[in-house]
């Protein structure tokens, strides 16, 4: 009786504790939505959307339900935290020709859990609480039951071959001691001893006082542990399957590269690069006539001098032109916009009129490189307008493709200026290409090199497209300098757990995954042996989440539904990260990990 005491007191108060941290770590929000209601728009909490409702959809809305959407003016919406594709998605409201569409193709819906980006539109909602995809996917976590630790598994079989010696020994014992004589009452108690005897009451004891210390060191550490036998799992890891948008990545738009004149700029530093020699933009005639247009040709709105109220695209542009200096409400009002004209599904190019107090009007034009190199006739080269010739023609399609193959979203820049109102959209000057991406978190390329040296095996799972995958698999070398293997979904959803195990044994990628497909790549990996552990920031990552002998739930995207379906039982620990040097005192910064261990 004491020994069990002071296992489930040392238990009770190391848990409790942590319980304590984490709750008071926790804040929920009233969440309220606007609606369309007998002709009047109304604002409600999100519980009381019913099937029927008009959504009306706004920059920032929460999507709180799936809907059928019935008008949009250029609506995005960021789908990352259910399907894990980092771009926004443009909506429309053209029906699918296809049935069984895969929930990241279906561009007619909104669905519960997602963000709108840009633009607006209204919905007619179809699904609410456990009928949505969302639901869905709560529905599979709930279907998912944690695995056991290996410490467990190893106490069990050594419990059982125990059990089995000694019974085996007492029972020798016993009938050797009536065949010696001695009575039966006194073999029994003898044979009944000598089993308790050989059972190691104490090793419960000496297992949990190891691990309370093991979880006071995690938590000088900054990890929070929830329960004891949750931390031996962290020294058994095999293999870690990473999810790439918010994880890898910052699940944040930026430019990282641009092209002006003659000359390749890489801007992944913060600084403009050309090859290892850093450039004023200023000092560059063409690539500061590029970051101009970009200031001008623009949907995000401005308050004082910072971008706002944009889709994620335009939002990473003018961070861009800020960053490189360019006065933007000045130059604004210097070119005040008098027509503006947004991409659509005929034109994949927007571009704006603008009227200075004097001289010609300028039209700056953006879109994708192919259809706005198309409608150009002159470039601009070295601070002067020339004739754009074939084999210039082929230069820029060529740095286009090289920044297409790296996974960047490539815009094409191009202006004209004409005398009066009446313009065509022909004999543009070129100007330059910029591209953008969902960078990698500084430090990650570090952070697996140092897994590999640990033995640790990683894998990519992502709903992104499997170039984009695959570019992300090369940046940290997730394979050691050698050839990164990237499979799609059709590949991982063919044959039964053990050839889908063989699939993920040889696969550094994964592409385009849904999440029963990582919830069947960890179960996989785990029936041949191995102990996975699985990262995630969004809501379709929960189910592999609960499922993994270690799951880490990342950032703010989804970690409420993450949280909600992997406490149960198991360990969370919330890191705080992302150290800083403010004025020479170093501190630390709030950044949400929350890491759920079992």
């Amino acid at each position: 009786m004491i020994v069990v005491a002071i296992n489930a007191g040392i238990g009770y108060l190391t848990e409790r504790q942590s319980e304590r941290t984490l709750s008071s770590l926790t804040s929920h929000a009233p969440r309220t939505t606007t609606v369309l209601r007998h002709g009047k728009a109304q604002e409600i909490p999100v519980e009381h959307v019913v099937v029927g409702d008009i959504l009306l959809l706004s920059p920032g809305t929460d999507v709180p339900a799936d809907a059928r959407l019935l008008h949009v003016s250029h609506l995005t919406v960021d789908e990352s935290a259910l399907t894990g594709e980092s771009l926004p998605v443009a909506k429309t409201v053209v029906t699918l020709a296809v049935a069984n569409t895969p929930l990241a193709d279906r561009k007619n819906m909104v669905y519960m859990g997602t963000t709108v980006c840009g633009g607006s539109g209204k919905a007619v909602v179809v699904a609410t609480g456990r009928y949505t995809e969302l639901g869905a996917i709560q529905t599979l976590v709930g279907v998912v039951r944690p695995p056991k630790t290996p410490m467990q598994i190893q106490l069990d079989k050594m419990g059982i071959r125990l059990v089995l010696l000694s019974g085996v020994i007492c029972t020798l014992v016993f009938f050797i001691g009536l065949l010696r004589g001695f009575g039966f009452a006194h073999m029994l108690k003898s044979a009944i001893s000598l089993a308790v005897a050989a059972l190691p009451e104490g090793l419960p004891t000496i297992a949990t006082v190891t691990l309370a210390l093991r979880i006071q060191d995690m938590r000088r550490r900054k990890v929070l542990v929830r329960r004891l036998d949750a931390v031996e799992t962290l020294g058994a890891l095999q293999v870690l399957c990473l999810d790439k948008t918010g994880t890898l990545t910052r699940n944040k738009m930026c430019a990282v590269a641009a092209y002006a004149g003659a000359d390749r700029f890489s801007l992944s530093t913060g600084q403009f690069m050309v090859s290892d020699r850093q450039v004023h933009p200023r000092q560059h005639a063409d690539l500061w006539q590029l970051l101009r247009l970009i200031t001008l040709c623009t949907e995000a709105e401005l308050e004082g001098s910072a971008p706002s109220n944009g889709s994620a695209t335009e939002m990473a542009l003018q961070e861009l032109v800020v960053n490189a200096g360019v006065d933007t409400a000045h130059l604004r009002a210097q070119y005040p916009v008098m027509e503006k004209h947004l991409r659509s599904e005929r034109r994949p190019f927007m571009y704006t009129v603008h009227a200075p107090r004097e001289g010609k009007r300028l039209i700056a034009l953006k879109g994708g490189p192919a259809e706005v190199c198309s409608l150009c006739q002159r470039q601009l080269k070295e601070g002067k307008v020339l004739r754009l010739s074939a084999r210039r023609r082929a230069d820029i399609w060529r740095e286009n493709e090289h920044m297409a193959g790296d996974g960047l979203r490539v815009l094409g820049v191009a202006y004209t200026e004409v005398d009066d109102s009446e313009y065509a959209l022909d004999g543009l000057i070129w100007t330059g290409l910029v591209g953008l991406a969902d960078p990698l978190r500084p430090g990650m390329t570090e952070i697996i090199e140092v897994l590999h040296r640990a033995g640790i095996r990683s894998v990519i799972l992502t709903g992104d497209q499997k170039a984009t995958a695959q570019v992300i698999g090369r940046e940290l070398n997730l394979n050691n300098g050698g050839r990164i293997e990237v499979l799609d979904v059709n590949h991982s959803s063919q044959g039964d757990g053990e050839k889908l195990a063989q699939l993920a044994q040889e696969a550094h990628v994964f592409g385009r995954v849904s999440p029963s497909d990582k919830l069947r790549i960890v179960q996989a990996l785990q029936q041949v042996g191995q102990v996975i552990a699985m990262t995630g920031d969004g809501i379709n990552d929960a189910p592999a989440l609960r499922a993994a002998n270690v799951g880490i739930a990342m950032g703010e995207n989804g970690a409420d539904a993450e949280r909600s379906s992997i406490r149960d039982g198991r360990l969370t620990a919330t890191w705080t990260l992302r150290y800083g040097d403010h004025s020479g005192h170093r501190s630390w910064r709030l950044w949400s990990l929350d890491c759920v261990l079992s």
